[in-house]
């Protein structure tokens, strides 16, 4: 055992933990970390260095409690507060995050990163007014930011004669805006002739902004077929009607899953007001288990079958941990990952109290939605191409036709339209999906106040409406590649 740190080794001992994380030895470097702590625990560096290493690895808790120690230490040390108010975003403590950073600006009031970030938690949070008056005050620090005014334009309904439509017009014959810039604009763009009911121009704004954000990342049909071959074969040869472990009487999460802009917002948010109920949004811990046990080095999967039952323990706990790592709930919390579908039969057979719920939504709705949104870099590949968003729903649909047959009766199936068209009926059978009792405010949804991380940040904040279906008849001929496509892979809608 290495000898106990004196006073004197704690400048080499904390070089040496910098050292080690950088070389990604991230325990060695924490366990000098916190030697150093116990020795000097009025010293700010090593809390920081040790919250950023729990960040990195997604142990958020961790990361919130440390950096807040080093930041308590170091006040006004602009690297710390930034570092916190990051984690804290990521721990979903948005009106902590909020409190950070507006110290961070009243520290440096141009800091445009900390502005922007807070004019998104204000989002989340549901005070459109604050963020739209952040974001015009980001829009004044770097007026040609495409971001900046997509975020603008998302934040509330535009109606004829608004400024900033003129403004974003303005902009965009400024042949001087860089691409990617000018990509969010189209998409800023698109949402104001939506909003003010000039359809015209919309699909030509989208395939503009589409067609330079598919070059960032483009998708592989192939690559994704590979995936789900690998993920069905890793599944043949499971009884999935059984369950191989006992239900955890504290652990009982929900998992509201689908494509996205199928509805999984929604029914997590009616979810989620539940008074027995925590919507921590979209989770990507069990994924992370799911992959840390079954997953192979070259991204492909092991056989279930391999796994022992101390294993399939082990990962049920290994989800938990994570999701505790970040979120804050009791027995039932309301997971909205839209990858949840892919493990549904592995769900039910680890975690027997485990409800999943699906929901699915017209195609051309529901495809369209994707279509007119900006995902986070490097996600959601297939976005930004029809005949992508078409291959990655059929590859959907291959996966669900699986868990009909492999998990009959182990999920529950909503239709978004059903939805939207009787929320009265729907939102209860929804509820006891969920296995709980209805309450009368999972109706009122919109009327709570907890961070919302959607990109319908706007819409999820009001009653239910049903104004988004049958979007996709307003375009025409425009959308009529989309029609095709679909079609053509038979997946249009029953009598359509």
């Amino acid at each position: 055992m290495a000898a106990p740190l004196t006073p004197a080794q704690i400048p080499a001992a904390y070089r040496q933990g910098v050292e080690l994380a950088k070389a990604g030895k991230l325990r060695e470097a924490v366990g000098l970390f916190t030697q150093i702590t116990r020795l000097r625990p009025n010293m700010a560096e090593p809390h920081w260095q040790i919250g950023r290493i729990a960040a990195k690895i997604g142990d958020f808790r961790t990361a919130v409690d440390s950096l807040d120690r080093a930041q308590k230490l170091k006040p006004k040390e602009l690297v710390v507060l930034r570092d916190f108010a990051v984690a804290l975003s990521s721990f979903g403590d948005t009106a902590r995050e909020i409190e950070v950073l507006r110290r961070i600006l009243a520290l440096k009031a141009n800091d445009f990163e900390a502005r922007s970030a807070l004019a998104i938690a204000l989002q989340y949070m549901g005070d459109f007014e604050e963020a739209e008056s952040q974001l015009r005050r980001c829009i004044a620090l770097q007026p040609k930011n495409g971001v900046t005014w997509r975020l603008l334009a998302s934040g509330r309904k535009l109606k004829a004669g608004d400024p900033v439509i003129g403004e974003m017009e303005k902009l965009y014959r400024d042949k001087s805006l860089y691409p990617r810039h000018r990509a969010n604009l189209d998409f800023a763009l698109a949402k104001a002739h939506e909003d003010v009911k000039d359809y015209a121009p919309v699909m030509k704004h989208l395939k503009r902004g589409n067609d330079e954000l598919a070059k960032i990342a483009p998708y592989d049909p192939a690559v994704r077929d590979a995936e789900v071959a690998g993920l069905k074969a890793a599944f043949e040869g499971i009884d999935f009607t059984t369950t191989a472990l006992d239900p955890d009487p504290g652990y009982a999460p929900v998992f509201v899953t689908g494509i996205p802009r199928s509805g999984t917002t929604l029914a997590e948010q009616i979810v989620g007001a539940h008074s027995k109920a925590t919507a921590i949004g979209e989770a990507r811990e069990f994924n992370l288990a799911v992959r840390q046990f079954l997953g192979r080095p070259d991204g492909g999967f092991r056989p279930l079958a391999e796994l022992s039952t101390d294993d399939l323990a082990a990962m049920r706990k290994r989800a938990e941990e994570l999701t505790r790592r970040r979120f804050s709930f009791g027995e039932v919390c309301v997971d909205k990952s839209v990858q949840s579908w892919h493990y549904i039969g592995l769900i039910r057979l680890i975690m027997p109290n485990a409800r999943v719920i699906v929901m699915q939504r017209d195609p051309r709705d529901n495809l369209l939605s994707i279509y007119k949104n900006v995902f986070s870099e490097g996600t959601h590949k297939y976005a930004y191409r029809f005949e992508h968003m078409v291959h990655y729903l059929k590859s959907h649909r291959e996966m669900m036709d699986f868990w009909h047959e492999k998990a009959p009766g182990l999920f529950t199936e909503m239709r978004y339209e059903a939805l939207v068209g009787d929320p009265e009926v729907e939102a209860r059978r929804l509820v006891e999906a969920a296995g709980l009792e209805w309450e009368d405010q999972c109706l009122e949804f919109y009327a709570q106040k907890q961070r919302v991380s959607t990109l319908s940040v706007a819409q999820v904040r009001q009653p239910i409406y049903q104004s988004s279906t049958r979007a996709w008849e307003r375009y025409g001929d425009d959308i009529k590649p989309l029609i095709d496509a679909l079609e053509k892979e038979g997946l249009l809608p029953d009598g359509a």
